[in-house]
C-alpha cells in the first residue's frame, strides 16, 4: 500500500498508514479480488499474547494489514519517535465495513463466540434490521458450510481465538474478500455493551470507560495499558 511503513512491536508487524489509504484498499478489494484481505486491529493486549505466542505472532504477521487500535501503541510510539500510523478502532472499522456491504449487497456472514455476551439471533436480528445481506451468523463451534460463500467475514471472538479462526479457515470460503477480527463489537451492536462517549475515544481513554462500567475487567485494563508499557521500555 501506498505511505505504508512497518515497524515491529514485540516482533508482531505494525503498518504505519491513515485512516483514508484503509478504507481506500478496502474499497477496491470489495470490488476486485484476487485473495482475502485479512486485517487484524491491534491493541495492547494482543500484542501482550503474541509475545508470549509465537504461533500467534506469526499468523498475525501473516495478515494484510495490522493496524493500530490503543492508544497505548501510541503514546509508545510517540514517546520512542516510531511511526505507527493513524489509529482506527476495530469497531469503527467493522461499521465502515458493514455499511459498504449494505450499498454494494455483499454477502457476510458472521462468526460469534458461544457462551459470550450477544447471542447469535439477536445479533441476526439486529443486523437484518439495518438492511445487510446477512448470510448467516453462527457460533464458532458451528459448520461454516452455513456461511461458505460470504463475501466478508466479521470474526467476533476475541484474540487471539478470531485471528487464528481466519488463519485455519479462510479456505473454506470460495468467494471471500475481506476478513476480520472485531472483538466485542457485536456486544455493541446487540447493546449489551455501550460504547465510550466519543470525547473520551478521542483522546484515548476508552480504557477508563470500560473499567467504569466493568470493574471486574481491572487485570486486563492493567496489562494493558502499566504492564504493557512497562515491557516495551524495558525492552
Amino acid at each position: 500500500m501506498k505511505d505504508q511503513t512497518e515497524n515491529f512491536f514485540f516482533g508482531v508487524r505494525m503498518d504505519s498508514v491513515e485512516k483514508e489509504a484503509v478504507f481506500s484498499l478496502i474499497e477496491k478489494k470489495l470490488k476486485d479480488h484476487n485473495s482475502c484481505l485479512k486485517i487484524a486491529t491491534i491493541n495492547p493486549e494482543i500484542l501482550l499474547k503474541a509475545e508470549k505466542d509465537n504461533a500467534y505472532k506469526e499468523i498475525l504477521n501473516s495478515f494484510d494489514l495490522n493496524l493500530v487500535d490503543g492508544f497505548g501503541i501510541k503514546l509508545v510510539g510517540f514517546l520512542k519517535n516510531i511511526k505507527t500510523g493513524e489509529r482506527i478502532a476495530g469497531a469503527d472499522l467493522a461499521e465502515y465495513v458493514l455499511n459498504i456491504a449494505k450499498r454494494d449487497n455483499l454477502k457476510i456472514g458472521l462468526v460469534v463466540k458461544r457462551g459470550g455476551l450477544s447471542a447469535k439471533e439477536e445479533l441476526a436480528k439486529k443486523i437484518r434490521s439495518i438492511g445487510i445481506n446477512e448470510l448467516g451468523v453462527i457460533y464458532n463451534d458451528e459448520r461454516l458450510e452455513i456461511i461458505k460463500e460470504a463475501e466478508i467475514l466479521l470474526v467476533g471472538l476475541g484474540a487471539p481465538e478470531q485471528e487464528k479462526f481466519i488463519y485455519s479457515n479462510e479456505h473454506i470460503f470460495s468467494e471471500l474478500k475481506l476478513a476480520m477480527g472485531v472483538g466485542g463489537t457485536f456486544d455493541y451492536w446487540t447493546g449489551i455493551k455501550k460504547r465510550a462517549p466519543v470525547f473520551m475515544r478521542r483522546i484515548g481513554l476508552e480504557w477508563l470507560w470500560r473499567f467504569i462500567i466493568q470493574p471486574n475487567r481491572f487485570f486486563r485494563i492493567w496489562n494493558a495499558t502499566a504492564v504493557f508499557m512497562w515491557r516495551m521500555f524495558k525492552n
